[in-house]
Parts: C-alpha cells; structure tokens; sequence
C-alpha cells in the first residue's frame, strides 16, 4: 500500500466529512512526491481523484456517496516538479527513468 493510500484512509477514518481538498491541504508533502510523477496537472488530478474514491470505499464498502473531490493542484503540481528536479538521481523512481 503507497504512503498515498495510507494517508488517504487515515484521513478518511478520523475525518466526519472528508474533502480532497482539505487532504491536500494537510498532508501536502506525501501529495507533492505523489503527483510529481505525472506529466501534466490534470492527470495528477485525476488519478488523485481515484486515489481518494478508492481509498474512500474501502474506508466505507456500503456508502454510495462519495467525499467532496473538487481540488486545485496546480500550485502544488509546480512545486513537485521543481522539488523532483533536485533529487539525486539513485532516488529516481524507475518510472522517471
């Protein structure tokens, strides 16, 4: 299970109405390494917005509804992307290689 995942069902269990956004908001570093390898904000987006009904139904297997996915990652999607560019590359994942 990714650190995504665990965070996200964190997140979920302790939280009465979970947002994507006020997850992002909180949990800001694990996103960040999270999407900064996707090529373009609005895949990030949207496999974050995956991420979270996953996440969310396994949490809750009998809920139908699901939490509140409206979020702007661009800022952050920018930072990422920057920050990816200082790693040293023995800690690249294979996927960027």
């Amino acid at each position: 299970m990714s650190d995504l995942r665990k965070a996200l069902k964190s997140y979920i269990t302790f939280t009465q109405d979970p947002e994507l956004a006020q997850f992002v908001a909180s949990n800001q570093e694990v996103v960040k390494t999270w999407i900064g390898n996707y090529d373009n904000v609005n895949d990030a987006t949207a496999a974050l917005k995956v991420e979270m009904k996953a996440a969310y139904m396994e949490v809750y297997p009998k809920k139908k509804e699901v939490p509140t996915l409206a979020v702007n990652l661009e800022i952050l999607f920018e930072e990422a992307k920057l920050w990816q560019q200082y790693l040293p590359k023995e800690t690249e994942f294979w996927w960027n290689l």
